[in-house]
This record gives structure tokens, sequence and C-alpha cells, in this order.
């Protein structure tokens, strides 16, 4: 009977032994995972801290390049503009010149004109031909001719402040297509003019102009 209770109080020894050891070993356990907890967790914020850093350093990289690559557009834009815009100025200019040269031409033959009308209205005049009308025809004429004659000039003097110089070229071409415009009609009404003093200067003529019965 003795015996028993000394083996029933080993056995509770034991059993009391076996759970402090188990107790021991979980809460060692249970430390050592914290322990391990703290350290995973702290490595995998640097882990993400390098990564965003990482992430950002591209980010900058990338805009810096598209930056690079949008200002070599611009300025290649930017020089192949001007490079239009110079070889545009350059055929407007090589269109002017030969526009106001005929211009120059069809003046000097207006005036050619009627400077032959004058010296043939001066001959009929000491004829005895009645002139009055033809000589207001012929001043009329001189008149527009000389506006017209004005008028290129503006043209020509202006048109490098009103279209090459200017801040807005668009007006200045608006304003030198006005002028020529008006170049056009008063050398249109010379013409006119023209044709109507030539056609009473023949009609004279052929008032005094004997005919072959009249002759006989």
């Amino acid at each position: 009977m003795k015996s028993l209770r000394i083996m029933l109080i080993v056995m509770v020894m034991l059993g009391m032994s076996v759970r402090s050891e188990v107790y021991a070993e979980n809460t060692k356990f249970g430390t050592d995972s914290a322990v391990l907890g703290v350290s995973t967790t702290g490595s995998e914020a640097a882990s993400l801290q390098t990564s965003k850093e990482e992430i950002d350093k591209i980010r900058e990289t990338v805009i810096a390049k598209i930056k690079t690559v949008r200002d070599k557009a611009a300025s290649q834009q930017a020089e192949l503009s001007k490079r239009l815009n110079e070889q545009i100025q350059k055929r407007l200019q090589q269109l002017f010149e030969i526009m106001t040269k005929r211009q120059a031409a069809a003046v000097e033959r207006l005036e050619g004109i009627l400077g032959r009308i004058d010296s043939r209205l001066v001959k009929l005049d000491q004829e005895g031909k009645n002139v009055v009308e033809m000589k207001k025809i012929l001043i009329e004429a001189q008149t527009n001719l000389r506006k017209a004659k004005e008028t290129l000039e503006v043209i020509r003097t202006e048109y490098t402040n009103m279209v090459v110089n200017s801040e807005n070229p668009k007006e200045g071409l608006m304003a030198i297509k006005d002028l020529v415009k008006d170049f056009k009609s008063n050398v249109d009404k010379t013409q006119v003019l023209i044709k109507g003093v030539v056609k009473q200067m023949k009609l004279i003529q052929e008032k005094t102009t004997p005919t072959v019965g009249a002759a006989e």
C-alpha cells in the first residue's frame, strides 16, 4: 500500500515535470516566434522601401528621357518652321519682284503710248483740228497712270516693312493686295481712256483724209 502511494507520488511529480517542460518549450517557442515575427516585418519594410526608391528612380529617369525627347522634337520643329518660313519668304520675294517688274513694264509701256498720243495731238492742234476733248481725255489718262505709278512705288518700298519685317505678315500681304488692286484699277482706267482718245484721233484723220472721188 505504501509502495503504491510512493509510485503515485512519483508519477504525479513526473507529470508535473513534463508539463513544466512543455510549458517552458511553448513559452520559448512563443518568444522565438515573436522575435522572428518582428525581424521578418522589418525586413519586408526595408525591402518595400528599397523597391519604392528604385521605382522613383526609374520614374525620374523616364520623365527625364521624355523631356529630352520633347525638347529635341520642339527644337527640330522650330528649326523646320524657321527653314520653311525662310523658304516661303524667299519664294514670296521672288514672286513679288516678278510682279513689280511686270507692273513697272506696263507703266513704262503706257507712258510711251501717252507720250506718242500727246505728240500727235500737238500736231493735230497745229493743223487746226479741234483736240480739246482729246486733250482732256489725255490728261485724265495721265493722271490715272501717275496714280498707278505712285501706288507701285508704295508697294515696292513698303513690302519689306509690311510683310518681311512685320509681326503680322498676313495683314501686310492683305494691305499689299489692296494696293495691287488700286494699281490695276488705275492702269485699267488708263487703258480705257487711251482707247477712247485713239478712237477720236482716227475719226478726225478719216474726216480730213480726202477720198478718191473727191480728188478727181
